[in-house]
């Protein structure tokens, strides 16, 4: 048993992670069960990983295109170009150039990419056998893990947009306010003025 969470995550669009034990030995994320006839390229989708795992996870190899696990983006699987080339969520492996990993045969390697064989789950409700013995993991973006990969950056984007906002909304009723103090106060009409002047004149009195 290996102490820690499954390390591994799909990403968005209905794939499921899938380490295929018998049959393909297909590793990485599907939308389909490849564990018999293997993952079309239409139905392959990127996995990823977390980057405080990746001195951990030991190689594998690829039927189709190069082996990547970038520390740069946290992309793992195989790919035919350069998936490392770009850091954040704006890199990896472009669908359409997404290769077949292949699961080790020795089980001491075998074991990192099975999450039945840790200790610890995100979800342990969304792991399910498969054929043979491959395990399908939900873990999406629409999942705890994704929410560290996807969902807090945009949580940090909304609340600094949120706080500018309103700090802008606070300088703009301040302003207002200075501006109103330094007008200056309208006298009153000049009509009204005359009137009250009138009142004020005594005149002479005729005796």
């Amino acid at each position: 048993m290996i102490n820690g969470t499954f390390p591994f995550y799909c990403a968005s669009g209905g794939g499921k992670w899938y380490a295929c034990d018998s049959g393909t030995r297909f590793t990485g994320c599907c939308r389909r069960d490849p564990c018999e006839t293997g993952c079309s390229p239409d139905n392959r989708l990127p996995a990823y990983f977390y980057p405080d795992r990746y001195e951990m996870l030991p190689d594998l190899e690829c039927s189709e295109g190069e082996y990547f696990i970038c520390s740069q983006n946290a992309f793992f699987g195989c790919c035919r170009s350069n998936a490392c080339a770009m850091s954040g969520e704006s890199g990896g492996c472009p669908v359409a150039d997404l290769g077949i990993i292949i699961l080790s045969s020795k089980p001491t390697t075998a074991q990192y990419y099975i999450p039945e064989n840790y200790n610890q789950t995100l979800d342990i409700s969304s792991l399910s056998p498969q054929s043979g013995n491959a395990i399908s993991s939900t873990l999406s973006p629409s999942g705890a893990a994704a929410i560290l990969h996807n969902s807090f950056p945009k949580a940090i984007s909304i609340a600094l947009v949120i706080v500018l906002l309103a700090t802008l909304t606070s300088c703009w009723l301040l302003l207002s306010s200075i501006w109103r103090n330094l007008q200056p106060r309208r006298s009153a009409p000049r009509k009204l003025l005359a009137e009250r002047s009138a009142t004020n004149i005594q005149w002479p009195s005729h005796h």
